[in-house]
């Protein structure tokens, strides 16, 4: 390896080349890299969408999600698999084992699962598998709307055409994948049937149906083929327009009189029926939602389509509007100029700190390679198909001040040789690669401690995998730097330098020199009461331990910088849409009161509860709704977020009585999380699943800390049920299937046929009036056609019978569900879902024995937590595992790793007293940087042990070495302390820039270090000196026994064999050329042998 330094120490050229080169690349993949807010995640969930037009919860379930969940049990790989079904719809999730090796297969094999279900009903589609990952989630909505209102279908259709030009325009920038459109109800012709005037011409709704159909043709008919050539023959019946379609023959009557359609029907040109209704800060709103492709970068995309909505504003009449929100592009930029501002303000501490400490000549060569370390990451990053994110960014701000730490070491040790006298090519390569080992051991030591990180399983290790990796190439790309590239540096600038001496900066500063004397007296005063201050070491970790138990909470992912809130409410079963949408604006107008330096915008969708497109909890109904109401920055308004929308609580108060549920959150950031307390319980039998909810209900209740105690039961949905007499009907000459289709058919409308136009599809719907479709009494008034032709009365064959049926039928795991959750209010001290959920489980540890056929899993908040903080545990022994196996590799001992690692559990003090201290819970990325901090906090310690064991060597008692290596080393471990911290400082109070999201790991960094090294400073040395004293008193009694076998002629020649050694290694142990039964026997002659083979090694 010497060789391998003096060959690049040699080779300036080649250096400064490569150099340059690695400059360039990282440049260039800074301009062309894309950037993202999170990197791109597959959130290991499948959702399969079917529609079942008319369906009520109960067929959906029956019909269509009970055949696909048992087609699914085929398939391996699935974790969990969850459907709710509704009217008219089957949603399923299916989550599949975040330790998949072949994922993709998996998701085909769902895929091919589903299309094998044959058995599911006529008139239901197609399912639609969709897989859920963050590429579907939006990079800005755009919301078009008149501020007038929308007041018929003329004014529909121009809003309609005008967001179709709009989004015909956005599909032509280059990197817009693709647009989803809410509010843009598609266009039908509408037939409304009349009952009176079917009965008056003697015609039944399916002869509407089957007129329209086989009247819509363009069918080929094959070819004539002549001498001439050949000509095609195309048979035309297409209608194109309402009076086309009024004009259709349904049939002609005995007297010879055609029947039209315009004799029993109404025809209108208009839109599909209003399943979901979107407004735009009370408006009613077209919302195109643009979705990039996976390799466009998000701020220049946003730039481009906000380019293009400028113009188009140009062109649209005076009172209509363009509202933008939901721009991730904004989130994505601020966070990055935070980590950049940051990042700005760390480095130029670091270079401060060196500066001030070791003079510009070693601060200059030291501090590049920073730089250098960061561009061969980004190399690494474009290699990898990587982008800029949150988590690549912050990986490198945790790394700057450590990538400077072995530089230190390296350009101190090569001064130093050359204070000595040593030419300044010798002094460059021995001082290299006499710290090479030990610098290697810190490196790799981090190292071990990011390595676990980046094999965390779950959503949570794919959200943080990058942050762990950046930071691993970083610190080898560093190594590499002051291995191979800084000793050349060091070369080229001292060879310009008349006085080389001058360049290292050998004298210490006066302050300096007073916190070195002060250091060493008091480490004195601690190694001479040792074991007293080992005891008050040992209170203030069980203390702090203890007291964090108590006391401190944790929460996986903290709330704070919130900056949109969402309202989900229900409605009573069988609320209108437009009823939903109407009780809503009670709720719009207290939002839009809101002050304008608060408020950025706010919509409202009623008919559907789905916070974003990828969102697996979604539901659909009539009596649904949601307001996504859209702060502005946090740092831009005085009150937090937790503050407006107790706010929006109190003032909404009074409303709350037109919903059956109304809940306000705040929207988090990060990886995606359940309830803290979500309790699934799960059977066959709602009556049951209901009555053990309402125990746990109950006792939820009385804990306190707790909020919006709930179950997600579904309130019961009136239903009139047909029940057919089918020996009347058989001797009427009708069959159910006719009964429920000609339903059907006046209730929710039979699709006859469809219009073919070059943009669009129009169906032509036969329906009832819609005055009839919210009448009772016209059920019983419809005609069934028999085979003969004639109108039987429905009544006649019939009975109708009035009912409750579930409006939603949730299932979990092939069975059906109920689930109890509540929220832990953030005001209440001490109370964390784990607590809570352990309590619970203890109070009804015997519910499932109790209750035959019925499951209880505990989930959400508590499930993700355990999870999570077992994953971490896993990632921490390894971790420790590791270090340990590095540093016996290292010092080759089984006792100093145990010293040298003692100083990670001491360190956890000061994360817990730094959390204190900021009154903030302990979170899933806090617990993320003390794993980290267990590969940085030891490097202070490796320095002291090793520099303590080479002082030994040289013949100095435990304490007098204890205390020479303690101020030897106190500037090195001050100066790589000091760079981190201050390199974390910056993004953890934000002075460059403040991110809730990334505070607690750079607290737990920064603080954890700084007590870390303090511990080092004193506590390394304690516990070494303890060892030295335990490791004395039990081989006493075995000195005694060897003493006497021992003959004393065999000291002659033993001192020349330490002293040889001593010569040749001074960092060899003296006591390892002793077989290990004489160690004890002569271990004050060879104190004294030590010491005579150092003087000599000096001269």
């Amino acid at each position: 390896m010497k060789r391998l330094v003096a060959y690049f120490a040699e080779r300036s050229l080649l250096v400064n080349i490569f150099s340059v080169g690695v400059l360039i690349a990282g440049i260039m993949f800074i301009f062309t890299a894309k950037r993202e807010a999170f990197p791109r995640v597959e959130f290991d969930f499948v959702v399969v969408t079917t529609i079942y037009p008319g369906a009520t919860s109960e067929d959906v379930e029956k019909h269509i999600s009970i055949p696909i969940e048992d087609k699914l049990r085929e398939v391996d790989g699935i974790e969990e698999i969850s459907s709710s079904s509704i009217e008219a719809y089957s949603i399923i999730s299916v989550k599949l084992d975040p330790d998949l090796e072949n994922k993709d297969k998996t998701v085909n094999d769902i895929k091919n699962a589903v299309d094998l279900v044959t058995d599911l009903p006529e008139d239901a589609e197609q399912p639609e598998t969709v897989e859920i990952t963050t590429a579907m989630t939006p990079v800005l909505e755009i919301a078009l709307f008149n501020r007038k209102g929308v007041k018929n279908d003329a004014d529909e259709f121009e809003l309609r055409r005008y967001a179709k030009i709009l989004e015909d325009r956005l599909l032509e920038i280059n990197g817009v994948g693709r647009i989803d459109k809410k509010g843009y109800r598609d266009r039908e012709m509408i037939v409304e049937v009349h009952p009176e005037r079917l009965e008056s011409n003697y015609v039944a709704v399916n002869e509407v149906i089957i007129a329209l159909s086989r009247k819509n043709l363009n069918f080929p008919g094959g070819i004539i083929k002549s001498p001439g050539g050949e000509v095609v023959i195309r048979t035309i019946g297409e209608v194109q327009t309402a009076p086309e379609i009024e004009n259709v023959v349904i049939r002609t009557n005995e007297l010879e009189r055609s029947i039209l359609v315009r004799d029993v029907a109404t025809v209108r040109d208009s839109f599909e029926e209003e399943k979901i209704i979107d407004n735009v800060k009370g408006k009613k709103s077209v919302v195109l939602t643009v979705i990039k492709k996976e390799s466009a970068d998000i701020i220049s995309i946003v730039d481009k389509i906000r380019n293009e909505t400028e113009r188009f504003k140009k062109l649209l009449p005076k009172e209509y509007e363009i509202s933008e929100f939901n721009d991730i592009s904004y989130y994505v930029k601020r966070r990055l100029s935070v980590l950049v501002n940051n990042g700005i303000v760390g480095f130029s501490l670091v270079v401060l700190v060196l500066f001030a400490s070791l003079g510009w000549r070693i601060s200059i060569v030291t501090a590049l390679g920073i730089p250098f370390a960061f561009f061969v990451t980004f190399i690494w990053m474009a290699y990898h198909g990587m982008s800029i994110n949150l988590m690549t960014m912050f990986g490198l701000i945790m790394v700057l001040g450590m990538l400077v730490d072995d530089a230190i070491v390296v350009a101190e040790n090569v001064y130093r040789h050359l204070e000595k006298g040593e030419p300044l090519k010798k002094a460059v390569i021995d001082g290299t690669a006499e710290v090479m080992a030990p610098v290697a051991g810190t490196v790799l030591t981090t190292i071990a401690a990011f390595m676990p990180l980046m094999f965390m399983t779950g959503i949570m290790g794919k959200f943080m995998w990058a942050l762990p990796a950046v930071v691993i190439i970083a610190l080898i790309a560093s190594w590499m730097e002051c291995m191979l590239i800084l000793p050349s540096h060091i070369y080229d600038i001292e060879r310009l330098n008349p006085n080389r001496k001058s360049g290292a900066n050998s004298e210490e500063g006066l302050l300096f020199l007073f916190f070195k004397k002060k250091y060493r007296s008091a480490l004195e005063y601690a190694l001479r009461h040792r074991y007293l201050f080992a005891v008050i070491i040992g209170i203030i970790f069980w203390g702090t331990l203890i007291l964090a138990a108590i006391q401190m909470k944790f929460i996986l992912f903290p709330q704070g910088g919130i900056e949109v809130l969402v309202v989900k409410a229900e409605t009573p079963v069988g609320t209108s849409v437009r009823e939903t949408n109407r009780r809503f604006g009670d709720i719009e107008r207290v939002i839009g009161a809101l002050p304008a330096s608060e408020l950025d915008t706010y919509t409202t969708r009623a008919g559907i509860i789905q916070e974003n497109p990828a969102d697996p909890y979604t539901k659909r109904g009539s009596n649904y709704g949601i307001i996504m109401v859209y702060l502005t920055p946090f740092q831009e308004r005085e009150r937090d977020a937790g503050t407006i929308l107790d706010a929006i609580r109190k003032n909404s108060a009074a409303y709350e009585k037109q919903f059956i549920k109304l809940e306000m959150s705040m929207v988090q950031t990060g990886p995606p999380v359940g309830k803290p307390i979500s309790i699934a319980i799960k059977g066959e039998d709602f009556a049951k699943l209901r009555s053990i909810a309402g125990e746990f209900k109950s006792h939820l209740s009385t804990i306190k800390g707790l909020k919006d105690v709930k179950d997600d039961f579904e309130e019961m949905k009136d239903e009139l049920r047909v029940v057919i007499d089918e020996r009347l009907a058989a001797m009427t000459g009708i069959t159910v299937y006719d009964i429920a289709t000609t339903i059907r058919s006046c209730f929710e409308g039979t699709v006859a046929t469809e219009i073919k136009k070059s943009d669009e599809e129009i169906d032509i719907r036969v329906i009832f009036p819609e005055r009839l479709r919210g009448n009772i009494e016209s059920v019983k008034r419809v005609k069934v056609a028999n085979r003969s032709g004639q109108l039987i009365h429905l009544a006649k064959v019939a009975r109708f019978i009035p009912n409750e049926g579930i409006s939603v039928i949730k299932r979990k795991d092939w069975r059906r569900v109920v689930t109890v959750t509540a929220e832990i209010d953030e005001r209440a001290r001490g109370v964390s879902s784990v607590e809570v959920n352990r309590d619970v489980q203890r109070k009804f540890a015997g519910i499932e024995e109790r209750h035959a056929g019925v499951i209880v899993s505990y989930e959400g908040e508590f499930k993700d937590t355990s999870e999570s903080i077992n994953n971490l545990l896993k990632s921490f022994v390894v971790a420790a595992i590791a270090i340990y196996i590095i540093l016996v590799a290292i010092f080759r001992s089984l006792a100093h790793p145990v010293i040298i690692m003692n100083v990670i559990p001491l360190s956890f003090v000061g994360v817990i007293w730094t959390f204190f201290a900021h009154g903030l819970p302990v979170s899933f990325l806090a617990l993320m940087g003390v794993v980290g901090l267990a590969g940085v906090v030891v490097n202070d310690s490796i320095v002291m042990v090793d520099f303590i064991k080479v002082t030994r060597n040289r013949g100095f008692s435990p304490i007098e070495a204890t205390l020479e290596a303690g101020t030897t080393r106190l500037r090195p471990v001050f100066l790589t302390t000091i760079t981190t911290f201050f390199g974390l400082v910056p993004t953890a109070y934000g002075i460059g820039g403040y991110d809730p999201f990334l505070v607690p790991m750079a607290l737990s960094l920064s603080w954890g270090l700084a007590f870390g090294t303090l511990i080092t400073l004193f506590a390394t040395p304690i516990l070494y000196n303890i060892f030295s004293d335990i490791k004395r008193v039990l081989s006493k009694k075995e000195r005694e026994l060897q003493r006497s076998r021992f003959p004393s002629s065999t000291f002659e020649e033993m001192e020349y064999e330490i002293e040889d050694t001593v010569r040749k290694d001074p960092h060899q142990d003296i006591y390892e050329t002793v077989r290990a039964e004489e160690k004890h026997i002569v271990k004050e002659r060879l104190e004294s042998v030590g010491k005579k083979a150092g003087r000599r090694k000096k001269r």
